[in-house]
């Protein structure tokens, strides 16, 4: 019975009567068993007819196994069986079990029982949800995106000689790259012949925000939020529409970086000054994601606007 014609029984005083509807069941062939599936409330969500060349009606689906208190099914049915169920549930957002599209023992021990041109009945369960990380990149870098929570760049930074060799900024992170380090990278380019101290301090400044293009400021910014029947694909165009809608993806920035400006000194024996300005940062705008299924990470691409 439904929950209604349940509910319609319970709510009917003794030495009364209460009229429920029947409906007629379709006509199930004589080598097919249906089998029905049954949600958690108790109704019956659809059906399908499985059937099996060969068989004679009456018999039953499968077997009792010596020393088992279930039955089996016979080898190779449960198989095809999984795959016009599964097929069944396609698109109602039920699966067989809870992560498994596949039979349980129980339920195979009640289809098992079950006859040719008769019925049984299974339960099934809602499709669980599950959680499609999201991995920031910036469009055409190898690696992904590193969140962090400092204000200021931590990303290590990397400035090439005027020979192409290392300088005392190798690799050092960002927020560590001390004014003498800059001012030792701007003197060996301008006394290389052909070089600057313009140079110099141009490649300092693009190594910096080279730096700033691989870290973005992760305050706010939920990766976990992009949820989804477990297994189920989404497009391109579903991620997008996500991410589209949420203020804190659409939009990312990096911390905030130096970039430095050179002062000549009038006396051309000494050193000129640095001055240094701390509130560069990168605006990181949304572009597309990838396909997907839920419960995997996806990938998710960013331009920049710098």
């Amino acid at each position: 019975m439904t929950t209604a014609q349940i509910a319609q029984i319970a709510q009917t005083n003794f030495g009364s009567s209460t009229n429920l509807v029947a409906n007629k069941i379709a006509t199930i062939a004589d080598n097919a068993v249906r089998i029905n599936l049954v949600k958690p409330d108790g109704t019956i969500l659809k059906y399908t007819d499985w059937s099996k060349s060969g068989v004679a009606k009456g018999s039953n689906v499968g077997f009792s196994a010596s020393g088992n208190t279930l039955w089996s099914l016979y080898s190779g049915d449960q198989s095809s069986m999984e795959s016009q169920i599964n097929s069944a549930l396609s698109g109602t957002n039920f699966q067989l079990n809870t992560n498994s599209n596949t039979l349980n023992s129980t339920q195979m021990d009640a289809i098992a029982r079950g006859t040719y041109g008769g019925q049984v009945y299974i339960n099934v369960v809602p499709v669980s949800n599950a959680t499609s990380p999201i991995v920031p990149r910036l469009v055409g870098a190898s690696q992904a995106l590193k969140g962090t929570d400092s204000a200021s760049l931590t990303a290590p930074v990397t400035v090439a000689g005027p020979d192409g060799k290392a300088t005392a900024i190798n690799g050092t992170p960002a927020d560590k790259v001390t004014t003498a380090d800059v001012l030792g990278v701007i003197t060996a380019y301008a006394a290389y012949t052909g070089k600057t101290a313009q140079d110099g301090v141009n490649a300092v400044n693009t190594a910096f925000k080279t730096a700033a293009k691989t870290q973005y400021l992760n305050t706010n910014v939920n990766l976990n939020g992009y949820t989804g029947a477990s297994g189920a694909s989404f497009g391109t165009f579903d991620i997008g529409g996500y991410i589209s809608n949420q203020p804190n993806l659409k939009f990312l920035k990096s911390p905030s970086f130096n970039s430095y400006s050179y002062t000549p000194n009038s006396d051309p024996t000494k050193q000129g000054t640095v001055d240094t300005s701390t509130d560069n940062s990168i605006s990181f705008v949304f572009l597309y994601g990838d396909n997907g299924k839920f419960g995997s990470p996806v990938n998710v691409y960013y331009y920049t606007l710098d």
